[in-house]
């Protein structure tokens, strides 16, 4: 199957960015928790791509997981 060069990424794609989605999924929480999350002290902030799209950084996303799970481990 030949597949399309300009295709929209629908996920974590070579940017290296997450959606609310994306972070949703990560953390496995529905959306509205997702917004909440990225509220906390901490958390990454936010790429604004317009007044209506954001996208975090997805390696400091992931870093802030990691660090999360430290801290529930000790």
């Amino acid at each position: 199957a030949a597949t399309t060069p300009n295709r929209p990424c629908t996920g974590p794609c070579a940017l290296d960015v997450f959606t609310i989605h994306d972070i949703a999924r990560v953390f496995q929480l529905r959306r509205t928790a997702a917004y909440a999350l990225t509220r906390s002290p901490g958390f990454p902030a936010p790429y604004v791509i317009s007044s209506r799209c954001l996208r975090w950084p997805a390696p400091a996303v992931l870093a802030y997981r990691e660090s999360l799970a430290e801290l529930d481990g000790s």
